[in-house]
């Protein structure tokens, strides 16, 4: 362990960053060095360490992109000169701090702030991507494929030869094209999102209290809401 405590000091995070810059190996020797370890205080920074080199591959991402639109002019050269484009940045750095999120949710959240402070955005844009954020953050990853996935569809549906392809009537039906499009095919997957879905205004709700039958079919059960919100979080993916 003596050569664990050597590479890095857990209490100073200049240590911890030098050591997300060395190569893949030497990190993967200090986590090995935790797992064999018996001091708690290393098994309990476990964790941690890997949560930080997450955030930093993050935001790392994120600098590169900010600078990539920046030069193809898709952004404002000014993005951080409103309270409201403050607001959404801080909003997207605390979440990518706080929580370490996995793929689906980042392109998700970053999206909408790419699409809050594009060339052709206004004030009110700022304001809905700055509401947009709040409610994306309480959407799970299977959530955001399974509305992405909706989405699809709904764009796509005047070109399908068959409409219970695009306006199915029923929840199952639903359920079955969701889980075939997504790829997993596995429709009770699809349909643990729907209660958050619908709580969040972003689906419609089953139209019969016996849970049949199913609002918005002619937008493949996407509200208003869900629509705008889609919109934002595949602009920049």
């Amino acid at each position: 362990m003596d050569g664990t405590k050597a590479l890095i000091d857990l209490e100073n995070p200049k240590s911890i960053a030098e050591l997300l810059r060395e190569p893949t190996i030497k990190i993967s020797e200090f986590l090995t060095g935790l797992i064999i370890s018996d001091k708690n205080d290393y098994k309990l920074s476990a964790g941690h360490l890997v949560q930080a080199a997450i955030k930093c591959n993050l935001l790392q991402q994120f600098g590169r992109e900010i600078k990539h639109y920046r030069e193809k002019g898709k952004i404002k050269e000014d993005f951080f000169s409103t309270d409201k484009q403050r607001a959404t940045l801080r909003e997207l750095l605390e979440f990518i701090d706080k929580e370490a999120p996995d793929e689906d949710r980042f392109k998700a959240m970053k999206s909408i702030f790419f699409a809050t402070i594009s060339k052709d955005s206004t004030g009110p844009d700022e304001i809905l991507g700055y509401e947009l954020m709040q409610i994306c953050k309480k959407l799970t990853s299977n959530d955001v494929v399974l509305l992405k996935t909706a989405y699809s569809v709904y764009i796509g549906g005047s070109s399908a030869p068959i409409e219970e392809t695009t306006r199915p009537r029923e929840a199952t039906a639903w359920f079955n094209i969701i889980a075939e499009k997504i790829g997993h095919k596995l429709p009770a997957l699809a349909e643990l999102s729907e209660q958050n879905l619908m709580d969040l205004k972003l689906i419609g709700r089953r139209r019969y209290p016996d849970g049949s039958g199913l609002y918005n079919q002619e937008s493949f059960r996407l509200t208003d809401l869900g629509i705008k919100l889609c919109e934002f979080i595949t602009e920049y993916q």
